[in-house]
């Protein structure tokens, strides 16, 4: 279940906090809550802590929609660890199934290559 609710408004800023899980069947909700911020004119900060689940769409329309008029804030790790690997190596949302998989692969593989690195330096 998704919920999304106006917590905080000012005249030029917009808080929306989003619980519960973003799959991708939910995606036009958020598409909308955050397109009507935009259309007044307003800054978008995404309070993201009670987010449980997100689908891969979803994930990606996060990472392309931060910019200069939407943020996030109070994010739980592991999306802003996913966050940061879409990023790093976008992929378009085009190239079917193989290709987001192929990324998630390769997302977790350098995940884990940086855990083991943490690792080995610990005492």
């Amino acid at each position: 279940m998704l919920r999304i609710r106006t917590t905080s408004r000012t005249p030029s800023r917009v808080m929306l906090t989003v619980e519960g899980n973003l799959c991708d069947a939910q995606l036009a909700p958020l598409r909308k809550a955050i397109a009507e911020a935009r259309h007044h004119g307003k800054q978008v900060t995404l309070d993201l802590e009670a987010v449980e689940l997100v689908g891969r769409r979803t994930l990606g329309y996060l990472v392309e929609t931060i910019g200069p008029d939407v943020r996030i804030e109070r994010c739980p790790a592991y999306l802003a660890r996913w966050m940061a690997c879409e990023r790093a190596n976008p992929v378009p949302h085009d190239d079917g199934a193989a290709a987001r998989s192929q990324a998630s692969i390769v997302a977790v593989s350098r995940q884990a290559a940086r855990l083991r690195q943490t690792r080995r330096r610990t005492p």
